[in-house]
């Protein structure tokens, strides 16, 4: 939760801009994001499964820990027999994310306070509100149940967020010359975070065997006219099998693909709902199919307009009052009344919120 300043040029937004101009892509950024030009968590207004993913580890095990803290002989699963008690489950959580959950949960109750004192905290109405927002997502329940979590994680998620929104930007402004730089640095095809520009992508899904008889199984198998999800589940040797052979979508250009030319130009020669006769490349045989694809889109500035000048404001208050924020969240918390009754967790309760210190 650290406020960390940052010497990187411009920073992008959080407004899903490409979501709302082209309702059937693929959700491809939690694949292949790389590392930001801006401060991950000065998104103040979050998808519903961007932001769901982003909570983390820590939030599940909390969640896992005090829904079943009163079961503890509770059966989670059972393996030919043998049990996975809640109390066994909850202890490997303990020692794999214990310590980082604890840090997470003070930094966050510290900075909560610190945000109230500061009066940056925003009403519970509007909490509600953004909720109410996200949460009408189609894809909102699934990713909840998915990863453990209830509304108040996410409220609670949200709260933190719109603090840190308010606390970065107060006294912040910016004029139409900035927000155009904003969005001239974000629709650059040379930057592989451009907000505002999204590149020819294309959803394709693979068979992939070490040996010529087992590809040849599932290209008989196709003919057929099973699934080419069930086929891949049958016979592909790679981990995409589990998922029916499907990959996350992949965009022109994006780093790796030069690894391979010919993977490259198979890809991008393919379109929707071909696939490739049995092909080696280096040492598998593979089987491509193409779902669906998307030309290259740059949102216009006016339609962007709104999140450049949001991404432009966040980026200035960034310059302008992250080292003053920080100062000040350090002070507050070297005047907190800390009493850590666990001391396996002392360490992870008092550290410093500041990562750089």
């Amino acid at each position: 939760m650290a406020l960390k300043r940052t010497t990187k040029s411009l920073p992008e937004d959080d407004d899903d801009i490409m979501e709302e101009e082209e309702s059937t892509e693929e959700e491809e950024d939690g694949e292949e994001e790389e590392e930001r030009e801006f401060p991950r968590w000065l998104r103040p207004l979050l998808i519903a499964i961007g932001m769901l993913l982003a909570l983390g580890a820590g939030a599940a095990f909390g969640g896992i820990f005090v829904r079943n803290h009163d079961k503890k002989n509770e059966v989670v699963a059972t393996i030919n027999g043998e049990e996975i008690t809640i109390q066994s489950l909850n202890h490997r959580m303990d020692v794999a994310a214990g310590n980082n959950a604890a840090h997470t949960m003070a930094q966050e109750m510290l900075f909560l306070q610190y945000a109230k004192k500061e009066d940056t905290l925003p009403k519970e109405s509007e909490v509600a509100s953004k909720y109410s927002e996200i949460s009408a997502d189609p894809k909102f329940s699934a990713e909840l149940f998915r990863t453990h979590q209830a509304a108040e994680d996410i409220k609670r998620s949200l709260r933190i967020n719109m603090a840190r929104s308010a606390f970065i930007t107060r006294g912040i402004s910016v004029n139409e010359a900035e927000t155009r730089q904003f969005y001239q640095s974000n629709i650059n095809r040379a930057n592989p975070n451009a907000q505002f520009f999204r590149p020819e992508t294309v959803l394709i899904g693979i068979i992939v065997t070490q040996s010529a008889e087992e590809i040849n199984k599932a290209v008989a198998a196709l003919k057929e006219g099973q699934p080419f999800a069930t086929v891949a589940k049958l016979y592909s040797k790679d981990r995409s099998a589990t998922n029916g052979g499907m990959m996350p979508a992949i965009r022109r250009g994006q780093p790796g693909l030069e690894k391979s030319p010919e993977m490259n130009k198979i890809i991008f020669t393919l379109k929707p709902q071909q696939q490739t006769n049995p092909v080696r490349i280096g040492d598998a045989f593979w089987i491509i199919r193409c779902f669906d694809r998307q030309s290259e889109m740059t949102v216009p500035f006016e339609k962007a307009k709104s999140a450049a000048e949001r991404g432009m404001l966040l980026y200035k208050g960034q310059l302008l009052n992250g080292k003053k924020i920080q100062d000040g969240l350090d002070a507050f918390q070297a005047t907190s009344q800390i009493n850590v009754r666990w001391p396996q967790y002392a360490d992870a309760v008092t550290a410093k919120t500041s990562g750089d210190k």
